[in-house]
């Protein structure tokens, strides 16, 4: 009886010790996440002041934000808004969509799930961000690689002006189309990029019934999202 007694007080110390283990495992994970990715905030929309505010901002029925979420990273110091039906996931992404150099890192992935458009050929959105500090990258900021199209003209939102650029990829019948938005601020490169990804819709069998999907419906949201970013330093 005793020699049983020993025998599961053994099995009880293990499986406490493992427990004790896959928590501080857990903890590491977790602090290396917030020190790779900074220091991140997600808290519900009350007020940007004016001088933040971007063009023809308002809170008319057309725009709807009034119960967005208020996103903040203060390593970096950005903030924008989103729609609480947009999933924020783990960025662990290129720094930007056509980046030719790993030497950044994503900061920002939001997701638009396929819900939004659903019994169509859409898949998902994405509303990302990413920056570097290379000298490389910082150079090139402003200069199109691996099949970008380079915009004529700068764009301007919140407090801060951006080169444009846009592409698309197709595999196996997905397509990704791709808008980027760059600029220099505190000698970093930012990259903002609004991916759309949907499918042929020829792939499908017609018993399906599916109908091609609001282009102009996803991109009025990623736009709506995109026109509330602004730098908080």
């Amino acid at each position: 009886m005793k020699m049983k007694i020993k025998i599961q007080n053994k099995k009880n110390l293990a499986l406490f010790a493992l427990f004790l283990l896959i928590n501080f495992l857990a903890f590491i994970w977790f602090f290396y996440l917030g020190y790779k990715y900074g220091n991140n905030t997600v808290s519900s929309f009350t007020w940007i002041p004016n001088v933040f505010r971007p063009k023809n901002f308002s809170f008319s029925t057309e725009w709807n934000i009034k119960n967005w979420n208020i996103f903040s990273n203060q390593d970096f110091g950005f903030s924008f808004l989103y729609p609480k039906e947009m999933e924020m996931e783990n960025p662990v992404g290129l720094w930007k969509y056509f980046a030719d150099t790993t030497s950044g890192i994503q900061l920002v992935k939001l997701k638009v799930p396929k819900i939004y458009e659903i019994n169509t050929n859409f898949s998902d959105a994405y509303f990302n961000i990413g920056i570097s500090t290379s000298t490389k990258d910082i150079q090139n900021c402003f200069l199109s690689s691996n099949g970008e199209v380079e915009s004529s003209s700068t764009v301007s939102f919140g407090n801060a002006t951006f080169y444009e650029f846009s592409g698309q990829l197709e595999a196996n019948g997905d397509y990704y189309n791709v808008k980027s938005y760059r600029t220099l601020h505190h000698n970093i490169c930012y990259d903002i990029d609004l991916v759309t990804h949907f499918t042929d819709i020829n792939s499908y069998p017609s018993d399906f019934n599916l109908q091609n999907f609001n282009q102009q419906k996803v991109d009025d949201l990623l736009n709506k999202v995109l026109n509330t970013f602004y730098f908080t330093n």
